[in-house]
């Protein structure tokens, strides 16, 4: 590894990240404004026919702000404060690094294609949870792929010292998993139906209001609820004590050969 006075840190994914996060920020309150118009004057509904109507661009602005414009800037925000506070270079993992790009790109690729399927009207007309099944696996793939970068980059780091911004990173990596699998369980008609309908069409698992209340239970859960905030003090505790037998693997990953 490089000594800590000759660290290069590599920006290149944080810079990707931050480019996608004014782009996406751009889009998506720009839409906000049409919305805001079309409240107001409602005959602006009708400007672009199908694709131009309230339903059609409320949930493409929610989206857009919320997983890509917030989402996008925090990862931005972590491929930079990470390496800092952590005093290690993406350079120094090759592995880290495609683990990264390809963290980009499925993002990237993910936010494209939920564009085209919210302003075409395929939706699970849930919200907040509008997206179809199978860009909600791509989701599950790159959130994994951002939870390795981080633990990997946990696991090589040169300050011993784990700063508070970096458990907030790794609790929200912990929060937002256990919101977004349990919110998102999803029956594919295609395929519970032998082969009838959409293949991008599905159904919520939970019948009724439970649906509803599945979704805002799990938000109450994380934010307000004392027995998970302790589960979590004791497996942050309990990860601090044992990183260094935790993170032995990461390294032998991770590392280069003969550093």
């Amino acid at each position: 590894m490089q000594n800590s006075a000759q660290i290069e840190y590599d920006y290149s994914i944080a810079k990707a990240f931050t480019f996608a996060t004014i782009l996406f920020g751009i889009i998506g309150m720009t839409v906000g404004v049409i919305l805001a118009f079309q409240l107001a004057f409602p005959a602006l509904s009708n400007l672009a026919g199908e694709y131009g109507t309230f339903s059609r661009l409320r949930p493409l602005h929610t989206n857009g702000v919320a997983f890509g414009f917030a989402l996008s800037g925090i990862f931005a925000t972590w491929y930079y404060v990470g390496q800092r506070v952590l005093k290690v270079s993406l350079k120094e993992s090759p592995f880290l690094m495609g683990v990264a790009k390809l963290h980009f790109a499925l993002y990237f690729i993910t936010i494209l294609l939920a564009v085209v399927t919210l302003i075409s009207g395929i939706t699970t007309s849930k919200e907040y949870a509008e997206l179809e099944w199978p860009l909600d696996l791509l989701v599950v793939v790159w959130w994994v792929l951002w939870g390795v970068a981080m633990f990997g980059m946990i696991g090589i780091r040169r300050e011993r010292t784990l700063y508070v911004s970096v458990w907030y990173y790794m609790s929200s990596f912990l929060a937002v998993a256990m919101l977004y699998l349990f919110n998102n369980m999803e029956v594919p008609t295609y395929f519970a139906s032998g082969g009838h309908g959409s293949i991008l069409h599905s159904v919520s698992m939970y019948a009724g209001t439970n649906d509803a209340l599945v979704q805002c239970g799990l938000v109450t859960m994380l934010l307000h609820s004392y027995l998970l905030h302790q589960l979590l003090l004791w497996f942050i505790t309990s990860f601090q004590k044992n990183q260094d037998k935790m993170f032995i693997h990461i390294n032998f990953l991770c590392l280069r050969s003969g550093d």
